[in-house]
């Protein structure tokens, strides 16, 4: 007999949508009752907190959420607790880590054997494509790291710049000090500037070109989007026409980036979470560029969840974040597009297009993210 929380073809004779309900070939309405799996597909079977980042080229995916071999234990207890409906974590890392259009064909092979066995257990799987502030190696998981060395970006200077923090990469994040911490990567430079490069490059970096794989000039938006494209791609075509498999997500908890920030001096503090030490725009910037500027530190409070406490001078031995082979030969690339500048007289530095994410730079249109990018 079928259950009412088998989900597999031969119970349902196939879902279909109709309004806000998942419908079955019998007219009922299809309740999702089921987990997350998992958390641990976020980061590779041979991560290294002591050697973070390491060699991002050779890390394998492969037994992430669990090896072939526990699949049956896993997923037959599932089905004994009624959770039959899964939320199936991929990263575009696990996919692409070891370059642009190298794809890891024993991980899409494991993935494709994994989820060929739901059926069996009456279990159905939406396959989430996850990020959290942008990658790994900005703190939290999704994008290669050959990403941010696309932009110029410094893996190994990421973190001394005040570019990202890494402590949960490297181990930490579990004291009460570090808790909650790792959201705000979202506004530090190193995940914000790939997520206005990726989402709207072409309108506010549209000085930052790289090579395809053509040998031909690119915007950097292009590329980002036609590399994750092409990933989503592979994924699809090994694990998408599986009896188990319902559907995709695109990507998990898009993030903005630095795109219609109300000025360099400020985040919205009512969509970007504020606590320890929280750059603004403009100081991310200076810090980047390799100059000690003092930020504000912000801590728990009540009735608001956060309140500023205190300031605190980062990166003190003034490292860069920017490469020198890069593609802006060492220079931020905010400063690259006219954003900012460097006062050699008065030894600091001087906000010179102060809303220029907030409005289109040659049209002077106000920007909103969600119609003039992410929807399109």
């Amino acid at each position: 007999p079928h259950y009412a929380h088998d989900w597999s073809s031969e119970a349902t004779g196939g879902l279909r949508l109709h309004g806000r309900h998942f419908l079955d070939a019998y007219g009922r309405v299809c309740n999702l009752r089921g987990v997350n799996l998992s958390g641990s597909s976020k980061i590779p079977i041979d991560h290294d907190h002591e050697n973070f980042p390491g060699d991002h080229r050779s890390v394998t995916f492969v037994g992430r959420p669990f090896p072939l071999e526990e699949a049956d234990e896993h997923f037959a207890r599932l089905r004994r607790w009624g959770l039959t409906f899964i939320r199936f974590l991929v990263t575009w890392e696990a996919i692409e880590h070891a370059g642009p259009g190298i794809y890891d064909k024993d991980y899409l092979n494991y993935l494709r054997e994994l989820l060929s066995l739901l059926p069996k257990f009456g279990i159905s799987a939406f396959v989430s494509i996850h990020q959290d502030v942008w990658s790994r190696y900005t703190g939290g998981s999704g994008a290669p790291a050959w990403t941010l060395e696309l932009v110029g970006l410094d893996l190994h200077a990421i973190e001394d710049s005040g570019a990202a923090w890494l402590r949960g990469m490297r181990g930490g994040g579990h004291s009460e000090a570090e808790r909650g911490l790792w959201p705000c990567g979202y506004q530090k430079l190193a995940a914000a500037t790939m997520a206005t490069c990726f989402w709207a490059g072409d309108t506010f970096a549209p000085k930052l070109f790289v090579k395809d794989k053509f040998g031909q000039d690119i915007s950097i938006q292009q590329f980002l989007q036609s590399a994750f494209i092409s990933a989503c791609d592979e994924l699809a075509r090994a694990v998408g026409e599986l009896p188990g498999v319902i559907g995709f997500q695109m990507m998990n908890e898009p993030h903005r980036g630095y795109i219609q920030i109300p000025s360099l001096h400020a985040f919205d503090y009512n969509t970007d979470l504020h606590l320890s030490h929280v750059p603004t725009a403009f100081q991310s910037f200076q810090l980047g560029a390799g100059h000690p500027t003092t930020v504000a530190t912000w801590t728990r409070s009540f009735p608001v969840p956060t309140r500023k406490t205190s300031e605190t001078l980062l990166n003190a031995e003034g490292r860069k974040a920017w490469r020198d082979d890069g593609p802006t030969q060492g220079k931020c690339l905010w400063e690259v597009h006219g954003l900012w500048g460097w006062d050699k007289t008065k030894n600091q530095a001087v906000a010179l297009r102060e809303s220029y994410f907030k409005k289109h730079p040659v049209t002077g249109k106000e920007i909103d993210w969600y119609t003039d990018f992410y929807y399109p």
